[in-house]
Protein backbone atom coordinates (compact mmCIF):
# COMPACT_ATOMS: atom_id res chain seq x y z
CA UNK A 1 0.00 0.00 0.00
CA UNK A 2 1.19 3.41 -0.74
CA UNK A 3 1.13 6.45 1.30
CA UNK A 4 1.65 9.81 0.62
CA UNK A 5 0.97 13.47 2.40
CA UNK A 6 -0.28 16.93 0.88
CA UNK A 7 -1.03 20.54 2.39
CA UNK A 8 -3.13 22.40 0.67
CA UNK A 9 -3.44 25.93 2.08
CA UNK A 10 -6.10 28.57 1.22
CA UNK A 11 -6.21 31.87 1.79
CA UNK A 12 -9.29 34.31 3.48
CA UNK A 13 -10.47 34.71 -0.39
CA UNK A 14 -10.75 31.35 -1.26
CA UNK A 15 -7.69 30.98 -3.70
CA UNK A 16 -5.18 28.53 -2.84
CA UNK A 17 -1.59 30.17 -2.18
CA UNK A 18 -0.20 26.59 -1.68
CA UNK A 19 -0.79 22.63 -2.95
CA UNK A 20 2.01 20.40 -2.14
CA UNK A 21 3.05 16.32 -1.75
CA UNK A 22 5.37 16.33 1.27
CA UNK A 23 6.28 13.17 1.46
CA UNK A 24 5.33 9.92 -0.56
CA UNK A 25 6.18 5.69 -0.60
CA UNK A 26 8.52 4.45 -2.90
CA UNK A 27 5.57 2.72 -4.74
CA UNK A 28 3.37 6.01 -4.95
CA UNK A 29 1.87 6.99 -8.32
CA UNK A 30 1.76 10.12 -9.04
CA UNK A 31 -1.22 9.43 -10.95
CA UNK A 32 -3.12 10.33 -7.56
CA UNK A 33 -2.35 13.81 -7.72
CA UNK A 34 -5.73 14.72 -9.38
CA UNK A 35 -7.37 12.19 -6.48
CA UNK A 36 -5.35 14.32 -3.71
CA UNK A 37 -6.44 17.40 -5.13
CA UNK A 38 -10.19 16.38 -5.20
CA UNK A 39 -9.92 15.09 -1.46
CA UNK A 40 -8.41 18.70 -0.27
CA UNK A 41 -10.82 20.48 -1.96
CA UNK A 42 -13.77 18.12 -0.54
CA UNK A 43 -12.77 18.58 2.68
CA UNK A 44 -12.18 22.55 2.90
CA UNK A 45 -15.97 22.44 2.85
CA UNK A 46 -16.14 19.89 5.64
CA UNK A 47 -13.25 22.38 7.21
CA UNK A 48 -15.24 25.58 6.82
CA UNK A 49 -18.82 23.85 8.45
CA UNK A 50 -16.75 22.33 11.60
CA UNK A 51 -15.38 25.74 11.85
CA UNK A 52 -18.59 26.81 12.83
CA UNK A 53 -19.22 24.19 15.42
CA UNK A 54 -15.92 25.37 17.64
CA UNK A 55 -13.88 28.19 18.61
CA UNK A 56 -10.46 25.57 18.23
CA UNK A 57 -8.15 25.92 15.22
CA UNK A 58 -7.02 22.71 15.24
CA UNK A 59 -10.25 21.26 13.53
CA UNK A 60 -8.76 17.65 13.59
CA UNK A 61 -10.21 14.63 11.33
CA UNK A 62 -12.57 16.57 8.76
CA UNK A 63 -12.95 14.11 6.29
CA UNK A 64 -12.04 10.48 5.33
CA UNK A 65 -11.95 9.04 2.02
CA UNK A 66 -11.02 5.71 1.38
CA UNK A 67 -7.62 5.30 3.10
CA UNK A 68 -6.88 8.79 3.07
CA UNK A 69 -7.89 11.31 6.38
CA UNK A 70 -8.03 15.16 5.85
CA UNK A 71 -7.01 17.07 8.88
CA UNK A 72 -8.18 20.34 8.54
CA UNK A 73 -6.76 23.85 10.49
CA UNK A 74 -7.98 27.23 10.56
CA UNK A 75 -6.16 30.54 11.16
CA UNK A 76 -7.59 33.70 13.08
CA UNK A 77 -7.66 35.61 9.88
CA UNK A 78 -10.28 33.16 7.71
CA UNK A 79 -6.86 30.85 6.22
CA UNK A 80 -7.57 26.98 5.96
CA UNK A 81 -5.48 24.62 5.97
CA UNK A 82 -5.75 20.66 4.98
CA UNK A 83 -3.53 17.97 5.50
CA UNK A 84 -4.20 14.80 3.51
CA UNK A 85 -2.89 11.68 5.03
CA UNK A 86 -3.07 8.39 3.14
CA UNK A 87 -1.59 5.20 4.04
CA UNK A 88 -1.18 3.87 7.87
CA UNK A 89 0.47 5.84 10.71
CA UNK A 90 3.54 4.09 12.73
CA UNK A 91 3.31 3.51 16.06
CA UNK A 92 1.22 6.25 18.09
CA UNK A 93 0.60 8.90 16.29
CA UNK A 94 -1.76 11.11 17.61
CA UNK A 95 -3.82 14.21 17.20
CA UNK A 96 -1.20 15.82 19.26
CA UNK A 97 1.74 15.31 16.24
CA UNK A 98 -0.55 16.54 13.57
CA UNK A 99 -1.37 20.01 16.03
CA UNK A 100 1.83 20.27 16.37
CA UNK A 101 2.82 20.10 12.78
CA UNK A 102 -0.23 22.74 11.75
CA UNK A 103 0.75 25.43 14.69
CA UNK A 104 4.30 25.15 12.82
CA UNK A 105 2.32 25.75 9.45
CA UNK A 106 0.52 28.53 11.01
CA UNK A 107 3.54 30.18 12.07
CA UNK A 108 5.44 30.33 8.95
CA UNK A 109 1.91 30.96 7.00
CA UNK A 110 1.87 34.23 9.49
CA UNK A 111 5.52 35.53 8.67
CA UNK A 112 4.78 34.73 5.06
CA UNK A 113 1.73 37.03 5.33
CA UNK A 114 3.65 39.74 7.08
CA UNK A 115 5.57 40.57 3.74
CA UNK A 116 5.08 43.55 2.90
CA UNK A 117 6.28 43.04 -0.91
CA UNK A 118 3.53 39.91 -1.37
CA UNK A 119 0.15 40.05 -2.86
CA UNK A 120 -2.63 38.98 -0.72
CA UNK A 121 -3.49 36.02 -3.80
CA UNK A 122 0.24 35.03 -4.45
CA UNK A 123 1.54 31.98 -3.47
CA UNK A 124 3.30 32.19 -0.49
CA UNK A 125 6.76 31.69 -1.76
CA UNK A 126 10.05 29.36 -0.91
CA UNK A 127 10.80 30.12 2.45
CA UNK A 128 6.85 29.20 3.89
CA UNK A 129 7.62 25.53 1.52
CA UNK A 130 11.08 24.92 3.61
CA UNK A 131 9.57 25.70 6.59
CA UNK A 132 6.40 23.15 5.99
CA UNK A 133 9.05 20.89 4.73
CA UNK A 134 11.24 20.85 7.44
CA UNK A 135 8.16 20.23 9.98
CA UNK A 136 7.06 17.46 8.28
CA UNK A 137 10.45 16.08 8.26
CA UNK A 138 10.83 16.64 11.80
CA UNK A 139 6.96 15.59 13.08
CA UNK A 140 5.36 13.54 10.76
CA UNK A 141 7.93 11.68 8.47
CA UNK A 142 9.27 9.62 11.39
CA UNK A 143 5.74 8.18 11.86
CA UNK A 144 4.94 7.26 7.93
CA UNK A 145 6.47 4.52 6.19
CA UNK A 146 8.18 6.65 3.50
CA UNK A 147 10.84 5.99 1.68
CA UNK A 148 11.58 9.60 0.29
CA UNK A 149 10.55 12.80 1.31
CA UNK A 150 10.67 15.70 -1.59
CA UNK A 151 13.42 18.04 -1.50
Amino acid sequence: MSASAALTVVNANGRSVYERELGSSADSVDTDAHVRELIGRAALDFADARSWESSATYLRLVDRFNDADAHGYRTSGGGRFVLTLRGRLRGNAGDETIRQFFTDAHEAYAIAKMNPMRDEDEDLGEAFDRAVRESFRRRLAPLFPFARTDE
